[in-house]
C-alpha cells in the first residue's frame, strides 16, 4: 500500500462539510487524520476508523505514525470503510428514511 498518497489530513477548527469528506475517504479507503470536530458526531472511534489530531504537532505526529505502523494503517483503512459500509452507505441511509417517513 502507498500510504503516502492514500491519506486525507482534515484539521477543521469548524465541522461545516468535514464530516461528508471524512465519510468519502472512508469509502475511498483513504486514512483520515482530522481534528475531532471535524470528525465529530461520526462514529468513528480514534485508533480504529481514523486517527485525531488537534495542534499541528500532533497532525505532524499522527503523520509519521500511519507512515511507521503501516499495517496498523491499513487496519484502520478496512474498518473504516467496514463502519461506511455498514452506517453510512446510501442503501443504509435510505431505509432509514424510509422508516421515518412511514412512521415506523
Amino acid at each position: 500500500m502507498d500510504l503516502p498518497n492514500r491519506r486525507l489530513e482534515g484539521p477543521a477548527k469548524i465541522g461545516s462539510g468535514a464530516r461528508l469528506k471524512i465519510l468519502e475517504a472512508f469509502a475511498a479507503g483513504t486514512l483520515v487524520i482530522s481534528s475531532g470536530i471535524g470528525a465529530e458526531d461520526l462514529e468513528a472511534e480514534q485508533g480504529r476508523h481514523c486517527l485525531l489530531a488537534e495542534s499541528a504537532e500532533e497532525f505532524v505526529e499522527q503523520v509519521v505514525f500511519a507512515l511507521n505502523y503501516t499495517g496498523t494503517a491499513e487496519a484502520m483503512l478496512r474498518q473504516a470503510k467496514t463502519l461506511f459500509r455498514d452506517r453510512y452507505d446510501w442503501p443504509i441511509i435510505a431505509r432509514k428514511l424510509d422508516r421515518v417517513w412511514s412512521g415506523d
